[in-house]
């Protein structure tokens, strides 16, 4: 929020003439002193309101600004400070790096995409030269079925009547690209924002439209180009590996196998020198088919909880009753982040749950214009352990106390160690509802060391 004008609040507001200037060119500087490398995104004007314990609020027009920056600096599990300045500066460390955008493509120090002819994407891994073509591709099916069971029929969208496509931003940090699709016989006008940054192995998508049919579901396909690959999937207690369906009617079933499988966050697909993994934010389901592709669920649209008389599933699985909002009528958005891998990288899941939380969990950046006191760098407890993914960390239950949780993404037991930068009285392993189950040495330096079996959660109580 930079100042353009103040407006005079209170008594004799009336007869004081506002202060009014022209905000110029933003540097940011770290904790130490540093240019960060930065961005702007957008501005516009607006106001901003800073309040006052014993005086009128300080009303002020400003304008906003939205930038995006490298943040270095951060601290694990902590908070640092950024201080905002107007004025000009010299280069920043690190921004001869940069995104580089074209009318259709983006390229950073790993990966290279571009929009194909169809708004698909195809991606080059600039080290290994491996090459991935129609990723982002939309599949759009009649869907018969009820809530429980899917009942595909006919494909309604394949390959789009028009494609539009237009750059919203041309680094140094951040390139996107919009991809505008159009499907006349589905009626679909999808929005697609492709996002590449500097740095970065993961390509972003943001995906848009207004949804304004009944009983259909619309995927997005992720070709690896490797037949029967190896499928990884992110489950409720670890990564699940599962084989690709093929639903095929067998005398004696009584419901035919969907393949369509569950996932929380992330999903990948390998085999060889080749693959790919998939985050999604809050889309649960996908589908891995023999020839390789990964599909992810967009939206399915259904009105009914349950239906007697689908050919998948003879016979009623719930109430005959109808779901009206299930048919998702309106607008939706979907999330999705895309990296190359290979199959090597499915013995260590714990780096697909990087990833995930690289997309999903981003820094959380707070402007803030008036201080009681000048704020300071403080580091969190920092996780270290092979194998091991950060789950929570929180104040304990009974109100003595912090949590601080993990887990083992891994098969077979690991080391690992919380470094807590304060000091710490006691530590305590506990179950999941924080009963005490055994003490925990605390080692010189805030350093508590544990043992972590196979696939399991390590809950430990923090006193200080």
């Amino acid at each position: 929020a930079l100042f353009r004008a103040d407006v005079p609040v209170g008594p004799g507001a009336g007869g004081r003439r506002p202060r009014a200037r022209q905000p110029k060119a933003l540097v940011l500087r770290d904790a130490r002193g540093r240019v960060i490398p930065c961005q702007e995104l957008s501005r516009e004007a607006g106001e901003d309101l800073v309040e006052a314990p014993g005086h009128y609020p300080d009303f002020d027009r400003v304008e906003w600004r939205r930038v995006l920056f490298m943040a270095d600096d951060l601290p694990p599990l902590g908070v640092t400070q950024v201080s905002v300045e107007e004025g000009t500066a010299g280069p920043a460390p690190g921004s001869r790096l940069r995104v580089k955008a074209t009318d259709t493509s983006l390229t950073n120090e790993h990966i290279a995409l571009r929009i194909e002819s169809g708004g698909t994407i195809a991606v080059l891994d600039r080290k290994t030269g491996e090459s991935y073509h129609g990723l982002g591709a939309l599949e759009d099916d009649a869907d018969v079925g009820d809530s429980y069971t899917p009942a595909p029929r006919q494909l309604l969208a394949g390959e789009p009547d028009h494609v539009a496509v237009s750059v919203l931003h041309t680094g140094p940090l951040r390139g996107v690209l919009e991809v505008v699709r159009r499907y006349d016989a589905a009626d679909l006008d999808v929005v697609t924002r492709v996002a590449l940054d500097v740095g970065s192995r993961t390509i972003a998508l943001e995906l848009e439209d207004v949804n304004i049919r009944f009983d259909h579901r619309l995927r997005v396909a992720f070709p690896t180009g490797v037949r029967v690959p190896r499928v990884l999937a992110d489950g409720a207690f670890g990564a699940v590996e599962r084989r690709a369906v093929v639903p095929r009617p067998r005398r004696g079933d009584t419901e035919r196998a969907t393949p369509t499988a569950p996932m929380q966050r992330w999903v990948a697909a390998a085999r060889g020198r080749r693959g790919l993994v998939i985050v999604t934010d809050g889309l649960p389901q996908y589908e891995a088919r023999p020839d390789g592709t990964l599909l992810v669920t967009l939206l399915r649209a259904t009105g009914a909880l349950s239906k007697p008389d689908l050919p998948e599933r003879p016979g009623h699985a719930g109430w005959p009753v109808p779901t009206i909002e299930g048919q998702c009528i309106g607008p939706f958005t979907a999330r999705l982040a895309v990296q190359i891998t290979h199959e090597g990288a499915l013995a260590t899941p714990e780096l697909f749950d990087q990833a995930a939380d690289a997309f999903l969990v981003q820094p959380l950046a707070h402007m803030q214009r008036a201080f009681l006191r000048a704020p300071r760098r403080r580091p969190g407890p920092r996780l270290e352990g092979d194998g091991l993914v950060f789950s929570a960390m929180k104040p304990a239950e009974s109100g003595r106390g912090l949590i601080l949780r993990c887990y083992n993404a891994r098969g077979y037991g690991v080391r690992g160690a919380w470094y807590v930068p304060w000091p710490v009285k006691s530590a305590e392993r506990c179950r999941l509802d924080e009963r005490r189950v055994s003490a925990l040495n605390v080692a010189r330096g805030g350093v508590i060391a544990f043992e972590v079996g196979p696939r399991e959660i390590v809950t430990v109580l923090v006193r200080h």
